[in-house]
């Protein structure tokens, strides 16, 4: 394949990456497609001579696996967020990069010359040294060179590893001594339990309705706050102190019916936290005024 109709399989892969949904199997055969892509373009770059289907199959590997950190380390350098999409944008800038790189390195074939008299007699190859086998590489008419296979392969794949090593060791150590500041503390109030799955407006009967509840608390100190249930603008009941602990913990609170059969908004708030749901209860639909009784 040449290097032109890599890169032009390459753009379609990124662009499904980064703005199409992710499907599970699906996105993770494109993006390990893309990032063999992107390793063979790291080869056609960097390697101009033969190699044995092992070493060059290893070195794609590497040299791609090497560039999805090195992409994020270089969008964490220049301030941009780590994401799916800027990651993409970058394979993308650096799969066109090294397939400029590969197509204006590519040698010219030098314009054919007039045909010559044969020669007589041919030079003969060297005789092979059975003790170190290899393979000929060049044109006969410059002698050639003899390249050991297993030297090769194992350069082809020990340079790579070497690198990665030193690329995610490095990274490593920049991280670890950035400064990271405390992460912010929080307490959270949520509806559990059957009140989890609430999805409308609840019949709340006249004994009124007991809604669990769960607390949780982390980077904050212990203290103590109020719990309070309102329905609509008024609160329902007097506040409860309640402790406020680190971790997560089980409550249950009581709600009194509404004094008539509207629909309203119980808020349940545990000092700053709270948590909402709508309600209605046993009684007709309208509300109780000056001048009577009127709809909701």
């Amino acid at each position: 394949m040449k290097t032109a109709h890599l890169l032009a399989a390459t753009y379609p892969i990124l662009a499904v990456l980064a703005f199409a949904p992710a499907v599970p199997v699906l996105s993770s055969v494109l993006c390990l497609t893309a990032v063999l892509a992107v390793g063979a373009l790291w080869t056609r770059a960097l390697i101009r001579e033969p190699l044995t289907p092992v070493a060059r199959l290893g070195l794609t590997v590497v040299a791609g696996l090497i560039s999805l950190p090195l992409t994020a380390l270089v969008l964490y350098v220049i301030g941009l967020r780590i994401e799916g999409r800027a990651l993409a944008a970058g394979l993308a800038v650096l799969a066109t990069a090294l397939g400029a790189y590969a197509i204006a390195g590519k040698p010219v074939d030098p314009p054919a010359d007039p045909p010559a008299d044969p020669p007589a007699d041919p030079p003969a190859d060297p005789p092979a040294d059975p003790a170190h086998p290899g393979h000929w590489v060049g044109p006969v008419e410059h002698g050639g060179t003899t390249k050991t296979p297993r030297l090769s392969t194992a350069a082809a794949i020990g340079v790579p590893v070497v690198l990665a090593l030193l690329i995610g060791g490095t990274a490593t150590v920049v991280y670890q001594r950035l400064p990271h500041p405390a992460e912010p503390g929080y307490t959270s109030l949520a509806l559990a339990g059957w009140a989890a799955g609430i999805a409308g407006p609840v019949a709340i009967p006249r004994a009124g309705l007991e809604v669990p509840l769960e607390v949780s608390s982390a980077g904050e100190p212990e203290a103590t706050a109020d719990l309070l249930v309102r329905i609509g603008d008024r609160a329902a009941a007097p506040s409860r102190p309640v402790a406020v602990t680190a971790g997560t913990r089980a409550l249950r609170v009581h709600v009194p019916a509404p004094a008539d059969g509207c629909l309203h908004p119980i808020r349940i708030s545990l000092g700053a936290a709270s948590t909402v749901f709508y309600g209605r209860g046993p009684f007709p639909a309208r509300l109780v005024t000056r001048r009577g009784p009127v709809p909701c």
